[in-house]
């Protein structure tokens, strides 16, 4: 299960993904897929210990800040929120860039279970 979504977006349709879920059987263990522009079909995926995958995220949301032919925004999605969509320039702004990694970080910290929907009125 992906634990945290993020969509890299231009005129408003995710462009490119980056998806993080926990390695089964590991505790400190996470696979990250990376899905670039160039089609669908073609994705990379690599693994990091919990330490260096907020390195990662960091890193990576600094460098989108800086780019010469920017996004338009990024989309943050975990499965203990609801998704957000901030736009591009907000990230050069360090307290921006700061939440986002301790949402990520939450989320890639907490137990979480697919709960069935109790489909009884009551």
């Amino acid at each position: 299960m992906n634990l945290v979504n993020l969509y890299v977006m231009q005129a408003g349709s995710p462009d490119e993904d980056i998806n993080i879920a926990r390695v089964p059987d590991t505790h400190d263990m996470y696979r990250i897929t990376y899905r670039p522009r160039e089609g669908k079909t073609k994705s990379y995926e690599f693994q990091l210990h919990r330490s260096k995958v907020m390195d990662y995220i960091y890193d990576m949301l600094e460098l989108l800040s800086m780019d010469m032919y920017p996004y338009d925004s990024i989309q943050v999605e975990t499965k203990m929120s609801p998704a957000v969509v901030i736009p591009m320039m907000d990230l050069e702004d360090d307290s921006t860039r700061s939440l986002i990694g301790r949402t990520v970080m939450a989320a890639l910290d907490a137990n979480i279970a697919i709960a069935k929907r109790n489909s009884s009125a009551e």
